[in-house]
């Protein structure tokens, strides 16, 4: 795990008896002019030759003494910090001796946080929370705050999709942030009873993108993404597909559907629901590069406790698009409550409901320690990939006034698979947000891969095979990303058990290693990394006929090698192993700063032209590299065209200027 960035390079330390810590940085004349000092104890004693600074420092209590920027240049190399126990330390060196100590900075008392944590994450905040009143255990459930630790200056740099009811831009959660496609229903935003997709699209993309740390409402997983929102529909019958498209070609490389168009019952064919023309515009979408995200769906799919057993075909509920091919498939796990004692909810047929931790069905009873669940819960089959928190917040209840039937209740939290499937976009954008370069199957595969194992819980013996990999782990899955792509990184594959499901990870920059790690019977695993692969013994590796493990170690690849079509770069397949062809410009969509790769190695004389859509060259420059950084931020926002020509390469490129 990388080490978290912090406010301050300080560090302070416990009081020593009982009293207050000091700290204070102070700028010498020249750092070899440093006093010098030995530990002992806990304290430090001065061991330098000079007779007045050893009298002085003989009179205070010194607990620690270092450079404060050992690896900088400039000033900055002569200024140090003093951890001591005298109030009076600091001042009286200026005093005592001042063409030696020139500048102080007074630390003490300073409270050093975490980047992770925006100043709006709520009630589980351990900083000040400065934003709605309201719990995001669910965000602590899957590590949101260990996904931010890979980032520095944003949280997130890529356009959400939002397929869903209108976002209230209005917001200051969404102010500046949301871009329209198409016409919405008018009075979109509010929530009459029975109405929900009027407060609908709000709530989806706060989970998934809210602005966070600005002492306002929540923090969405992917805080500083922006929003491209479409109507799910065209009209009442039919599904927004062209806004699909629309939101693909203008760059958008993940989008959340957390909507359903149908299902079909005991129909292990998947022919009932079932649109061909669907599936093969979402493999249009898939080949273009971009990862679909939708809720499995929430049918009531279970007998009633009266006419037990639970049979097989009462699971097999098939909702689109969720069900498709190339469609990350989304169902919920509890998240709430850590015991089976913290809440029971009465219901009128006298049973109740528990909603736990690491449990698939939100309802059930708990009795003489043993767990029955019961026919009210959300959607789970065969095709679910992976499963998302339940009893999230409904952003919009809170700030837009929407109400339960009764009147009265705040409507402030939900459990359903519309509210789980934003946690998995959101993650999905931080990954793309880190690697721009990261392929849909790429991105299912380590969302999956880092998941945790939910099938070795007792509790979900009836779900095995009809839940997906197990919980979303958002912290894990980014922090795999970042590893996979480094190359100094080391990707951890641990603590699962895979039976099923076909992971094909070849890009892995430097090394895998597996851990407490089972792959057997059907699953089958292909994984490349560029220098090292290290299996520890706790793993055990047994598939069956039709699977395999394949290991391989390859000096040769490239991070960003792709076999698809993304954003104007055309790759080839050659010999099973996948090469850039000829560029990659990447991140994609940007700012105006950018970089691009050549696979050609040698390059000279190559010629940068960058046209808008209407032909007008906006900017010009030669370079002789492989791989360059082009900075045309001054540009306005748009779609724009690169173009590289030398005597040996000619290639036009696309990109999106945010």
């Amino acid at each position: 795990m990388r080490k978290l960035f912090l406010f301050f390079c300080c560090i302070l330390y416990s009081q020593l008896h009982s009293q207050t810590t000091y700290v204070f940085n102070v700028e010498l004349n020249d750092k070899n002019n440093a006093p010098t000092f030995t530990k002992s104890g806990n304290v430090l004693v001065y061991n330098g030759t000079n007779t007045a600074e050893s009298a002085f420092f003989s009179n205070y209590t010194i607990t620690n003494f270092y450079p404060t920027y050992p690896n900088y240049s400039g000033y900055l190399v002569n200024v140090f910090t003093f951890i001591t126990s005298s109030s009076t330390l600091m001042d009286d060196l200026k005093t005592q001796f001042p063409s030696k100590y020139l500048n102080t900075e007074d630390l003490t008392g300073m409270q050093i946080q975490l980047v992770s944590y925006p100043n709006d994450y709520g009630t589980t905040s351990p900083v000040t929370n400065l934003g709605a009143s309201m719990s995001l255990k669910s965000f602590d459930y899957v590590n949101a705050p260990k996904a931010w630790d890979f980032f520095s200056n944003y949280k997130g740099n890529v356009t959400i999709g939002i397929s869903d009811g209108k976002v209230d831009s209005s917001d200051d959660d969404f102010n500046g942030k949301v871009t329209y496609l198409n016409t919405f229903p008018e009075n979109n935003f509010y929530c009459p009873p029975g109405l929900a997709s009027m407060w609908h699209g709000t709530g989806v993309a706060a989970i998934a993108a809210a602005k966070g740390d600005n002492a306002h409402g929540i923090a969405g997983v992917c805080y500083d993404c922006k929003i491209l929102n479409i109507p799910y529909t065209v009209d009442v019958h039919t599904p927004n597909y062209p806004g699909l498209m629309q939101m693909a070609q203008m760059g958008v490389r993940v989008i959340n559907m957390s909507w359903i168009q149908g299902y079909q019952i005991n129909d292990p064919t998947y022919t009932s629901g079932f649109f061909v023309t669907q599936q093969d515009a979402i493999n249009q979408l898939h080949d273009m590069g971009v990862v679909l995200v939708a809720g499995a769906g929430n049918i009531c799919q279970f007998p009633k406790p009266d006419s037990y057993p639970i049979t097989a075909p009462d699971y097999s509920i098939y909702c689109y698009p969720a069900s498709y091919n190339h469609v990350i498939s989304v169902t919920v796990v509890q998240s709430k409550n850590s015991n089976f004692t913290d809440e029971v909810v009465s219901y009128p047929f006298g049973n109740v409901s528990w909603y736990n931790e690491d449990l698939i069905t939100p309802t059930g009873t708990y009795e003489n320690g043993v767990y029955t669940p019961y026919y009210e819960g959300t959607t789970t089959n065969t095709r679910v990939d992976i499963c998302g928190p339940g009893y999230g917040p409904i952003y919009s209840s809170y700030l837009l006034g929407c109400i339960e039937p009764d009147g009265i209740t705040p409507f402030l939290y939900g459990s359903a698979t519309s509210i789980a499937t934003p946690f998995v976009s959101g993650t999905v954008a931080l990954m793309q947000s880190l690697n721009s370069c990261i392929l849909p199957d790429e991105v299912e595969d380590v969302l999956q891969l880092s998941s945790k194992n939910l099938e070795a819980n007792p509790y979900n013996a009836y779900w095995i095979g009809r839940m997906g990999s197990g919980k979303l782990e958002t912290g894990d899955a980014v922090e795999f990303t970042y590893e996979m792509m480094s190359s100094t990184g080391n990707a951890l594959i641990d603590g699962q058990d895979f039976w099923r499901f076909n992971f094909d990870l070849q890009h892995i920059n430097n090394k895998l290693t597996i851990s407490n790690q089972t792959f057997r019977d059907g699953n089958t695993s292909n994984f490349i990394a560029k220098n090292t692969i290290e299996v520890l013994q706790n793993s055990d590796f047994r598939p069956n006929a039709n699977g395999f493990v394949d290991l391989k170690i390859d000096g040769a690849l490239t991070v960003c090698a792709t076999s698809s079509k993304v954003a104007g770069n055309i790759v080839s397949q050659e010999s099973n192993t996948l090469k850039i062809s000829k560029a990659v410009l990447y991140p994609n969509p940007n700012k105006g700063t950018f970089s691009i790769m050549l696979s050609q190695k040698e390059v000279k004389d190559l010629q940068v032209t960058i046209f808008d859509v209407i032909g007008k060259q906006v900017y010009n420059t030669k370079v002789d590299q492989n791989e360059f950084e082009l900075n045309v931020s001054s540009i306005p926002s748009g779609i724009y065209l690169v173009k590289l020509s030398s005597d040996t390469i000619n290639e036009t490129l696309k990109f999106i200027k945010e």
